[in-house]
């Protein structure tokens, strides 16, 4: 599979565990913060992942707010956080054991029509 065909696949399955989530909050009474609401894509989006590739173990981690990076803009300090989801994954190929990362950073819109 290329690169572009990989990430077609997982942004499609990122807007899947998205949805599954808007569903899970729309019976739920309140609504839940950003970092909260980040949470609970993360804890379904490498499940996605597996049922989808076979070959490949993928797993994620919450990391919201920390760690930072820290770099200067237009002569001020600025820091910002290095994303909200660290997935990883674990692959054998010709017998050998491979790991990929993709760190991706979430952000919730809160208006008619958005999750």
């Amino acid at each position: 599979m290329n690169k572009s065909d990989f990430i077609y696949i997982a942004n499609s399955l990122l807007e899947d565990a998205v949805e599954k989530v808007a569903i899970d909050l729309n019976s739920e009474p309140k609504k839940l913060s950003e970092p909260s609401h980040t949470a609970a894509i993360v804890s379904k989006f490498p499940g996605l992942m597996n049922r989808h590739w076979g070959g490949a173990k993928f797993g994620g981690c919450f990391i919201h707010q920390s760690p930072y990076v820290n770099f200067k803009a237009k002569n001020r300090k600025r820091r910002c956080e290095v994303g909200d989801l660290l997935c990883l994954c674990k692959k054998t190929v010709d017998g050998k054991v491979r790991y990929n990362a993709t760190l991706f950073q979430l952000k919730v819109m809160y208006g008619a029509g958005s999750h």
